[in-house]
């Protein structure tokens, strides 16, 4: 731990010190700086330690941890009443069994994955707090620069890599590079493409939603179509499928609203989509005359549809350590094996190191948390939604577009989280999404407009 003298360390507790005292002043920037942080969780992220790597901050991490400094400081002097938020219950409730569990297991990965767990906790309540219906534009504008600057960001970084150019000068990661699958991964500034594909849930479906309610600022479609590109260019089956549950959550959240929307746009949808099949029948040709560029050898149509799923370790090493999990439970049903146990406790790898797994987040929360720790989270996700959907009825305008919007987000992020872990102890954009959504139905106006939507 001698790395906590480091003067890395010290010149990041200085940079929480300097935002957090800027944020007390200017809560609102806090917000957006937050908001625009979201998607560097590689890009922009540091070890604390430089030898082992390890622990990564990334800077919504940081810019997080000067919120929470912000506001409860504006609460100490009386500058902040907290607001009531329901589903937050259910999570204190979710945090109270996973320190029951960390104490029945006591290995120190599950300490610090705990700890982890009431830094997101306390950032939940702290975002939830102060996205208000005042902060509205701030939220929408946040998520536009953020979409802008890492899709535009992830399109250079996708055709340079298919131009030949180094991985030094594009940012991508060898893994994802068209070196292995004969085309590349668009990932941007995130970890994975899958990571990235989940985050731009995020920003596509609320400014999809603002669009739809009468917001026709064209720098909005222009961030949208972008957004649109750089998630067709991750390439992620998952994300594709989630996309399509989302779409269908956020056309039921405005079903009185699509069918005039459709028939007043189909000329810029239509061009977006030909836009969109172009760039992806041009990466085909170009890709099909690059095979050997790719170890299998093979075109690029097998190797989307099979590679993965039939020639790789994948399916047989999330298969194991699926079985594993159930088996887990089997053995600790009520209060699991802490939450980060899983690959500690039976692969005995440190925290940080572990690669093992589940790949499916409510069978991993299962395991860890045994059925007292599933049922208070799933709790608290259902709480959440049932709130934002009873606030979109009460609310109009852009408040209700982006609920929607957030809604369609937070069903496309769980349904995708059934294949892939990190959803608690890595994403923070997952908890500064959910955070928006609680707070933004928790501010319901005193009358709404009938009949609007």
């Amino acid at each position: 731990m001698s790395y906590l003298l480091s003067p890395i360390v010290f010149a990041t507790l200085l940079e929480v010190l300097l935002l957090g005292l800027l944020f007390t002043y200017q809560p609102t920037w806090g917000l957006m700086t937050f908001i625009f942080s979201l998607p560097f969780e590689r890009i922009g992220s540091y070890p604390l330690n430089p030898v082992t790597d390890y622990p990564l901050i990334h800077p919504a991490q940081i810019v997080g941890l000067a919120l929470i400094g912000a506001y409860f400081l504006r609460f100490i002097t009386g500058q902040e009443r907290p607001r009531h938020i329901p589903a937050f219950y259910f999570l204190l409730l979710f945090l109270g069994t996973s320190i029951i569990s960390a104490i029945r297991v006591n290995i120190s990965p599950v300490w610090s994955i705990l700890a982890w767990l009431f830094f997101i906790i306390t950032l939940f309540w702290v975002v939830a707090q102060l996205a208000t219906r005042e902060r509205l534009s701030a939220i929408k504008w946040s998520m536009v620069a953020a979409l802008g600057v890492v899709s535009l960001f992830g399109i250079y970084q996708f055709f340079g890599d298919l131009a030949g150019l180094s991985p030094a000068l594009t940012g991508i990661r060898l893994t994802y590079s068209k070196a292995v699958l004969g085309f590349p991964r668009l990932q941007s500034t995130a970890l994975e493409p899958l990571y990235f594909a989940d985050y731009l849930f995020l920003p596509i479906f609320t400014l999809l939603a603002l669009v739809i309610y009468k917001n026709q600022k064209k720098l909005l479609w222009g961030a949208l179509g972008i957004g649109v590109i750089a998630f067709a260019l991750t390439f992620s089956r998952g994300a594709a499928a989630s996309g399509i549950v989302g779409l269908i959550v956020l056309m039921i959240c405005l079903k009185s609203k699509i069918g005039s929307w459709t028939k007043a746009h189909i000329k810029p949808v239509g061009a977006l989509a030909t836009v969109l099949l172009i760039v992806l029948a041009v990466i085909v040709v170009v890709s099909e005359h690059s095979t050997k560029n790719s170890r299998t050898g093979d075109t690029i149509l097998k190797n989307y549809f099979t590679t993965q799923v039939f020639k790789t370790a994948t399916v047989t090493e999330r298969a194991r350590d699926q079985r594993l999990a159930l088996k887990i439970f089997r053995e600790h049903p009520i209060f699991g094996v802490g939450i980060g146990g899983f690959g500690s406790a039976y692969y005995g790898c440190r925290v940080g190191k572990c690669v093992y797994r589940p790949n499916i987040q409510a069978l991993e929360v299962l395991a860890e948390g045994g059925i007292v720790g599933f049922t208070t989270f799933h709790l608290f996700l259902l709480m959440l939604i049932w709130y934002g959907w009873r606030a979109l009825k009460k609310t109009t305008g852009e408040q209700k577009a982006i609920i929607a919007g957030l809604l369609a987000a937070t069903v496309a992020m769980i349904v995708q989280s059934q294949t892939f872990s990190g959803f608690l102890c890595c994403l923070t954009y997952t908890w500064g999404t959910l955070g928006i959504l609680g707070g933004l139905s928790a501010t319901i106006p005193a009358e709404t407009v009938k009949g609007d939507g």
